[in-house]
């Protein structure tokens, strides 16, 4: 199987439906591709975007209701983030038409030229440990099941070190060595083109990543899509080699960015919680 999971980077699910296809009979990757994403924070994002809202399996009607419906919804978020229905509120938009981060991603894979018979939709996940959890409920059903078979992992760069570590904690321990996680590279280049809002976004991003990656659990402070209590990082996987990639690109995003800091208190952070992970060992 190939499980791809949710994200709103259209470049980076295209990626990996190019990876399905790209290899002949004798080489196949996978049999299967699983998409398993629910909705979330970033999912009315996607949905706009002109690729995927003109491939959206409704008919105009539908489409036109559906617009509507958003563009009230955007009016009123302010207001419903502040009550703590963003996410209820949109559901109740997307869910009955079926639409989740999961069946974009088969719609976009379809129009790719992938049997729509070839792929799995799990569409209730809203973080990583709910996805594994999530796929292997959705092959029991179908009456399969992730034992003796190989898996191919693709998230999007940035969390893909983290929904590996989820993965491996939800997966049978005799299995793992099986699992495959492949990190979709295509380079992100910030150039003197590049808007500074597209350099806020890559910069935040990669923020609320790191800090998921060695924060969720931590009394809910750094709140994701209801993963509080999830997982953390052992201290062995916090290393400096990890501190020091992000510290290099904490100093490039902000030179970038002329003095806008995003990082200040990050890296030290991070830094105080390795220590005291450390002394507790």
């Amino acid at each position: 199987y190939m499980i791809v999971l949710g994200n709103q980077e259209l470049k980076y699910i295209k990626k990996a439906a190019n990876l399905f296809k790209s290899r002949g009979k004798q080489q196949k990757l996978a049999e299967k591709i699983i998409v398993s994403g629910g909705i979330g924070g970033g999912t009315l994002n996607f949905i706009k975007q002109p690729e995927v809202w003109n491939i959206l399996p409704l008919s105009l009607s539908e489409k036109d209701k559906l617009k509507d419906a958003l563009d009230e919804y955007e009016r009123n978020l302010p207001i419903y983030k502040k009550e703590g229905k963003d996410i209820d509120n949109l559901k109740g938009i997307l869910e009955p038409l079926k639409i989740s981060e999961a069946s974009l991603m088969k719609a976009i894979m379809v129009s790719m030229g992938i049997s729509k018979d070839k792929i799995y939709v799990e569409g209730e996940s809203s973080n990583v440990l709910e996805n594994i959890q999530n796929v292997v409920k959705l092959l029991v059903e179908k009456g399969e099941t992730l034992e003796k078979k190989n898996i191919l992992l693709i998230q999007y760069p940035i969390g893909q070190k983290r929904a590996r570590f989820h993965f491996i904690n939800g997966y049978p321990a005799q299995e793992q060595k099986r699992l495959t996680s492949y990190s979709v590279y295509l380079p992100v280049m910030a150039t003197k083109r590049t808007s500074t809002e597209e350099l806020k976004k890559m910069a935040q991003n990669l923020r609320n990543q790191f800090l998921f990656y060695i924060a969720l659990g931590n009394k809910g402070d750094f709140g994701y899509g209801g993963g509080k209590g999830q997982l953390t990082l052992p201290p062995s996987e916090l290393t400096d080699k990890v501190l020091n990639a992000y510290h290099v690109v904490d100093n490039f995003l902000n030179n970038a960015l002329t003095g806008n800091k995003f990082f200040d208190d990050t890296i030290d952070y991070l830094k105080k919680i390795k220590e005291s992970r450390d002394s507790s060992v």
